[in-house]
């Protein structure tokens, strides 16, 4: 997965970074659409937010999604977060099938993310499929005191 953006004031592209050092593949099943998606979030300070959601399973791991998503806190320059696996298979991988794709993301106007992916449910790969949701708050801000002594 890379990131790039175009700076328009310049009218040039930015060197396109990989923002995750792992590749995924994914099954031959349905689907095969693996265009990650972007949440953009614009703070009063003009600083913006990038999110991205993308699914797949690593080489090493047995051949079913997860839903990944990685965010950098400054306009897309440094992606040395985390990856994060978003996806119910990380709190239930005795459900066997956990197959999960097509993400959606989008941030709302309190700074919480909303991802909403499709997910299999059962055994039957044509029809056994559920639409889950996870959020998580953009920033935690804590007070601050500071005291002269």
């Amino acid at each position: 997965v890379r990131y790039t953006r175009y700076d328009e004031s310049g009218g040039s592209w930015s060197a396109p970074v990989r923002i995750d050092p792992l590749p995924v593949q994914v099954n031959t099943d349905n689907p095969t659409d693996i265009a990650p998606r972007l949440a953009l979030l614009w703070e009063e300070d003009s600083q913006v937010t990038v999110c991205v959601a993308w699914y797949g399973f690593r080489a090493a791991d047995s051949e079913a999604e997860d839903i990944l998503l990685r965010c950098s806190q400054d306009g897309g320059s440094d992606w040395t977060g985390t990856t994060r696996n978003v996806s119910r298979s990380r709190d239930e991988p005795e459900i066997g099938w956990g197959i999960s794709f097509l993400p959606a993301a989008t941030f709302d106007q309190n700074g919480w993310l909303h991802l909403v992916w499709q997910e299999r449910a059962g055994s039957d790969a044509l029809n056994d499929y559920e639409i889950y949701h996870s959020s998580d708050q953009n920033h935690v801000y804590l007070p601050l005191l500071m005291r002269n002594s």
